[in-house]
């Protein structure tokens, strides 16, 4: 019972790997594929989320991406809320 635990375990490692490489393969092949020139301007939106404790810090370069940060910012304080609040009050 043991050895076949041992490799099925071995099986989903070699399984799993083959996965990524597969769809980094696939990632490249098709990233040249779409995008076969560099002469287009694109324009880009960055943002960045900080969390110090319970306490967000947002940068952005546009608006819409804070507003999409301040949203990751909130669910991330509601899950955090979510997991701890119920460990502290069994204690």
């Amino acid at each position: 019972m043991g050895d076949l635990l041992v490799q099925i375990g071995l099986l989903l490692i070699v399984g799993g790997i083959l996965l990524i490489l597969a769809y980094i393969l696939l990632s490249i092949l098709l990233t040249f594929k779409k995008y076969p020139k560099a002469e287009e301007k694109r324009e880009v939106k960055k943002g960045a989320l900080v969390m110090i404790g319970p306490i967000p810090i947002v940068y952005a370069t546009d608006v819409n991406i804070a507003k999409l940060m301040i949203l990751i910012a909130i669910l991330m304080l509601i899950a955090l809320l979510v997991i701890i609040f119920p460990l502290l009050i069994l204690k």
